[in-house]
């Protein structure tokens, strides 16, 4: 299994707040500005579940498989010919703040010229989405 961890963002929310904003995928619409850009099209967004197709891997569906309440958020998706695992996990910094990690684990068949090849860039998307959702939440309000 290959593991790609972000840096740990401060977001000036509550936990629990946080929490529950990140829990529901139809609020990640942001990403699509952001990280995938123009390479990704067709996006739907629900609760549970964030679909789009991106220009190189084609469709994938991101689920939420497991929220433990205030605390982490895991999603999963099959991507070709293997398994991605999303956890965001999430650690009070005071009664405001809140400190993010994000990690991706990848499991499957992944040929070895293939994992040289993207290695670097899954380590730039995971500190990409990251920065991305810290910066959004951190102009906003409230969410």
């Amino acid at each position: 299994m290959n593991t790609y961890e972000s840096e740990i963002k401060r977001i000036i929310r509550s936990q629990h707040e946080l929490f529950h904003y990140l829990s529901d995928l139809r609020n990640m619409a942001v990403l699509n500005e952001h990280v995938f850009q123009e390479q990704a099209s067709n996006t739907e967004h629900d609760e549970d579940s964030f679909t789009f197709t991106h220009d190189s891997i084609g469709t994938v569906t991101l689920h939420v498989v497991e929220r433990e309440p205030d605390k982490r958020i895991r999603f999963t998706a099959k991507i070709q010919f293997v398994t991605l695992d999303m956890l965001i996990e999430l650690t009070a910094a005071s009664d405001s703040e809140t400190d993010m990690k994000m990690t991706l684990s990848f499991s499957g068949n992944i040929p070895h010229i293939f994992k040289m090849m993207i290695e670097g860039k899954l380590q730039n998307i995971v500190n990409q989405i990251a920065d991305t959702l810290a910066h959004s939440l951190n102009q906003k309000q409230r969410i």
